[in-house]
Formats: structure tokens, sequence, C-alpha cells
């Protein structure tokens, strides 16, 4: 995608983008270019924060399991005596 964006920038009118050098034209899809990558950026961020929160909760799920089936087995183990 960016390689497309790239091989059509010179292919759009030229904008004057202030923040980048006061009155320097450049074309659209060149100024575009930063704001895609923002975008990658920020949706990677967020979903590896996401996988990183459901490890978190199934480790803990997992945990609590493994203690709630410990605790049955030691309590069947003294039912048995």
């Amino acid at each position: 995608m960016i390689a497309e964006v790239m091989a059509e920038a010179g292919l759009c009118r030229p904008i004057t983008f202030r923040s980048v050098r006061p009155g320097c034209p450049v074309p659209l899809r060149v100024a575009l270019l930063p704001a895609a990558v923002a975008g990658i950026l920020l949706t990677a961020l967020a979903g590896s924060a996401r996988i990183m929160q459901l490890r978190a909760t199934a480790r803990k799920h997992r945990r609590a399991d493994h203690r709630a089936v410990k605790a049955e087995a030691k309590d069947s183990s003294k039912a048995r005596r």
C-alpha cells in the first residue's frame, strides 16, 4: 500500500502543507503518507495491547482453575480417610 502511494505521489495536485515547511508545496498523497503510517502503527499498538490483556486474563483463569482442581483433590482425599 505504501509503495503504491509513493508510486502515485507525482500524479496528484500539490497542496501547501504548513506544518512541514511553511509555503512548501507537497503532493497530496505524500502528505497523507504519514497519516497512513500513523494509523497502521496505532492499530498495531491497540491490537498488541488487547492481545496482552487477553493473555493476562487467560493466565488468571488458568491459575484459578488449577487452584480449584487442587483444592477439590485435597477435599476428596480427606473424605476417603
